[in-house]
């Protein structure tokens, strides 16, 4: 028996329903739009004065149906729409109110035609998915972000993955074909749960951002800040979680560049400032020394001594003396490492 699909776009009832009734085909009324299961065999549409809403609608179900007869019916002061739709290829037949006592033959040999064609037609490619512009900008922009980004749910099973992530970690095109789990790539397996925490008591539901370390197929590990956001139901729940990895790897580097730099510069004032007074306090040595030898001196040349005196004056001008070189020596070091320091 031919199972027929009715969907009217009238307010009110025709008759044309009481009629279909009396026939002997199946027929199951449906709101305009709703999704028709695969099982029937002829769309019936009972048009009314609205021609874009009829247009659109028989065109919306071409594209889904593509297999599917739809036949309009209508009456006389709708026949110029059902005319236009026919023409312009959005029905597959029309039926006026002329021809209501041959209805269910009609519709009879609409089904045995369209069931003829449907077994005589090579079978139709499978469809493939809608993709809406918004959804191609999405993934479009996805992919530029030049950081890994993945899309995890709430087991850790990653389900999306940006093209980043895919020269990261190896990952096939098809997130589908994923066996890893977002714990499977981090250093310390504990931040997989370190993560879930923050996210769950973050204040606001804001996103968090937190320093951790990747772990990379070839052994390498990577330290890296990860900006994470959760997606909830709404009972607030969290579904998903979607997390974008910044490499801080040069920054790092650069850092301790810094502060090696840094510490470098400090030691080489310290120096700088240690020279200065030694080169001061050489100075201030040398000074008095020079004054005590001389003065030892002219006390030797003038005066004459008895030999106990003579000898202790022998004894300190030695000292003074040894005093006076390693004065001179340590002047002389001061000087060649300030000179050093200088040039680095």
């Amino acid at each position: 028996m031919a199972h027929i699909a009715f969907i009217s776009l009238l307010r009110q009832d025709s008759g044309l329903v009481s009629t279909l009734e009396q026939s002997t085909l199946r027929v199951s009324a449906f709101p305009p739009g709703a999704v028709l299961p695969s099982e029937m065999d002829l769309l019936l549409i009972e048009l009314g004065k609205e021609r874009e809403r009829a247009t659109a609608l028989c065109r919306q179900y071409k594209s889904r149906n593509a297999n599917l007869p739809i036949v309009t019916a209508s009456s006389m002061e709708q026949a110029s729409i059902s005319a236009h739709m026919e023409k312009v290829g959005s029905v597959d037949h029309v039926i006026l109110p002329a021809e209501p006592l041959d209805l269910e033959s009609r519709l009879s040999a609409h089904v045995r035609w369209s069931r003829r064609a449907r077994d005589l037609s090579p079978p139709l490619p499978p469809a493939r998915p809608y993709v809406s512009l918004q959804d191609k900008i999405c993934r479009y922009s996805i992919d530029q972000i030049p950081w890994p980004m993945l899309a995890t749910d709430v087991h850790g099973k990653i389900v999306m993955f940006n093209r980043a992530a895919r020269r990261w970690f190896g990952f096939s095109r098809n997130p589908e074909s994923c066996v890893y789990r977002v714990g499977d790539l981090y250093a310390n397996r504990q931040d997989a749960h370190r993560v879930m925490r923050a996210l769950a008591s973050s204040p606001h539901r804001e996103p968090i951002s937190m320093e951790v370390e990747l772990k990379l197929p070839n052994g390498e590990k990577v330290p890296v800040a990860l900006h994470a956001g959760a997606i909830r139901d709404e009972k607030g729940n969290i579904t998903h979680t979607t997390g974008i990895f910044q490499d801080n790897s040069e920054k790092l580097s650069l850092q301790q560049r810094l502060e090696h730099t840094t510490r470098q510069l400090i030691d080489t004032e310290k120096r700088k400032n240690t020279y200065t007074q030694l080169r001061w306090l050489v100075h201030e040595l040398n000074q008095p020394l020079t004054v005590a030898l001389g003065t030892l001196e002219i006390v030797n040349a003038m005066t004459e001594l008895d030999e106990p005196t003579q000898v202790k004056l022998d004894r300190i001008q030695e000292q003074l003396q040894r005093m006076a070189d390693s004065v001179r020596k340590l002047a002389t070091s001061v000087q060649h490492q300030a000179g050093t320091a200088n040039a680095h």
